[in-house]
């Protein structure tokens, strides 16, 4: 089961950076206003941070792998520090810049996975 959870977070970073660099736009979190293209195909089309929810999903893995309850509590960190600091720094660089079309895509697609924002 981790070798699938992982292999399945493996693949999800690898199509959302394939995404990214078809759309010409940045990699790096370091700058997201310097963001190019608002990307809503590929990956993105299903969750607004692939990337990230790869990464939790590498964590979750390794838990699976430990068979252990605790082990996901570095997971849980992250997708809460992640979410709290990064992805919302993210999603106001990309409001500024994309207006009423990043709101639809929003609206549209969950932040993670589930529903998306009402």
């Amino acid at each position: 089961m981790a070798a699938l959870i992982a292999g399945a977070s493996a693949a999800l970073a690898g199509s959302a950076v394939a995404a990214l660099r078809r759309h010409d736009t940045i990699l790096t979190p370091e700058h997201p206003e310097r963001t190019r293209r608002l990307v809503t195909d590929g990956p993105f089309a299903r969750t607004r941070n692939p990337v990230y929810l790869a990464l939790t999903g590498l964590l979750v893995a390794h838990a699976v792998y430990r068979r252990s309850l605790a082990a996901l509590l570095p997971a849980l960190a992250f997708a809460t520090v992640i979410d709290r600091t990064q992805v919302a720094r993210e999603e106001q660089a990309l409001q500024a810049r994309f207006g009423a079309r990043f709101t639809r895509y929003r609206r549209r697609v969950p932040r993670w996975i589930g529903a998306p924002e009402a």
